[in-house]
């Protein structure tokens, strides 16, 4: 828990989401393309839900990054051993710079303390220096 008692967004959305990806790896399913790609609707799709009851919600391109951002960090297990899905396949990607300033800021507020934290402050300060 941090700040009294309060557990922040980012790590309340981490706990949810991999329940969702528990679904995708266990027994005996062979990470398949279509697997992989159910698994990226999953996590997109629980974040539009989650996202669409805040009253402060990014838009679909900073929804879709952050969705891509979770689903390129999950980690599968391969012959070779453990690497994250995102050295595994092609995917879409949605630059920060083409997202409004407001998005950047949202973002940088509630995922801060995440591995996405850097992309998001060296946006958010790009865009304040110039």
């Amino acid at each position: 828990m941090q700040q009294g008692g309060h557990i922040r967004f980012n790590k309340l959305l981490e706990q949810h989401l991999t329940h969702v990806v528990q679904r995708f790896v266990t027994g005996d399913r062979s990470l398949t393309p279509a697997l992989l790609h159910e698994l990226r609707d999953a996590i997109r799709a629980t974040i539009i839900g989650i996202f669409t009851k805040s009253t402060h919600a990014p838009s679909v391109e900073a929804i879709n990054w952050v969705a891509d951002e979770y689903f390129k960090a999950v980690n599968v297990q391969t012959s070779e051993g453990t690497v994250p899905v995102g050295e595994l396949i092609i995917h879409n990607e949605y630059k920060l710079a083409a997202m409004s300033y407001s998005d950047i800021e949202l973002l940088r507020n509630l995922f801060n303390d995440t591995k996405m934290g850097p992309k998001l402050e060296q946006e958010y300060s790009r865009r304040t220096i110039s």
